[in-house]
């Protein structure tokens, strides 16, 4: 696979929109030192940091060494990129459109019938006096594995999962998953690749 000539610009932008917005980079697998350079620049503008997205985009489209999927992906983050930067200077969007700029997908509206529906089948899996939020929280809350069961789970788990893995995917011996519980976090769980 040849190197993405604009690699660099895209990943010193992503960091730049960081600045405005805390973890908008979701993961980074690439070298160190790039992340670390585009870390500690200054923080950009907002127009200048748009004018750098639109020159990436036009230099995407027209790079011939990127097979079609590869530009298409690229081209759709970097979308994304843009409207987040027009977000950021104050444009608004309806929430269709602002769906399918962010994040490439077009909202369905569904019928409030729908929902009356299946409200009337959870009434009746859900017996009961409360508000059927209550009930449906009660619910929940039968089924919360304790903090301190969830590694020695979590532990089970991934052992079986690596199993059946094992019947389409070779893997090697020191193949692992390392399980760390956190708090205060804005996901409920999260996953790191650690190399090798």
């Amino acid at each position: 696979m040849t190197q993405w000539r604009d690699a660099r610009a895209y990943i010193e932008l992503a960091f730049s929109i960081q600045k405005y917005i805390p973890n908008y980079v979701d993961a980074y697998f690439g070298p160190p030192e790039k992340k670390e350079f585009a870390e500690n620049q200054d923080q950009h503008d907002l127009k200048e940091l748009s004018c750098k997205a639109d020159a990436i985009v036009q230099s995407t489209k027209q790079d011939s060494s990127l097979s079609a999927a590869r530009k298409e992906y690229l081209l759709a983050q970097l979308t994304g990129m843009q409207t987040t930067l027009e977000i950021l200077q104050g444009k608004s969007f309806d929430i269709v459109e602002e769906t399918q700029l962010l994040y490439g997908l077009k909202p369905a509206w569904i019928d409030a019938s729908v929902f009356k529906k299946i409200h009337a089948k959870l009434e009746n899996l859900l017996p009961g006096s409360a508000t059927l939020y209550e009930r449906a929280e009660s619910f929940r809350e039968k089924t919360v594995i304790p903090q301190n069961k969830l590694e020695p789970l979590a532990r089970i788990i991934s052992a079986e999962l690596r199993r059946l893995t094992r019947n389409f995917i070779p893997l090697t011996d020191t193949e692992n998953c390392t399980y760390k519980l956190v708090n205060d976090k804005p996901w409920l769980a999260y996953n790191w690749y650690l190399g090798g």
